[in-house]
């Protein structure tokens, strides 16, 4: 994970913050230390998904863990699929995903890559 992809995070998370007024919350891969890096940018919820598992594991997963809905969901993961965008998108208010060239792109408000 590079720092570009960070501070372009920590852009959009302080843009929403400020001027939106509306919590954030971002799903993510696992990384070393991403927690501490993220927290720090002022993401108001983090899940972190753990790396390689089955769609099914992270449909379970979202289902387990993410039981509010959400004025906005930020899905900071690769390659989803239809099923699990919907799952994502579901709990939002405003859903948006970075980096995304998955099926399940399409079913965000906004996509950035």
């Amino acid at each position: 994970m590079g720092m570009g992809h960070l501070y372009r995070i920590q852009k959009l998370v302080n843009k929403i913050s400020t001027v939106i007024g509306a919590e954030t919350t971002l799903l993510t891969q696992r990384y070393t230390d991403a927690e501490s890096i993220y927290m720090s940018i002022g993401v108001d919820h983090l899940y972190q998904m753990p790396a390689g598992i089955t769609e099914e594991d992270e449909i379970k997963f979202v289902e387990k863990n993410l039981k509010n809905r959400y004025s906005l969901f930020i899905n900071d993961q690769l390659q989803s699929s239809k099923k699990i965008a919907s799952c994502f998108v579901n709990k939002a208010e405003k859903s948006l995903a970075i980096d995304d060239t998955g099926l399940g792109a399409s079913l965000y408000d906004l996509l950035i890559n």
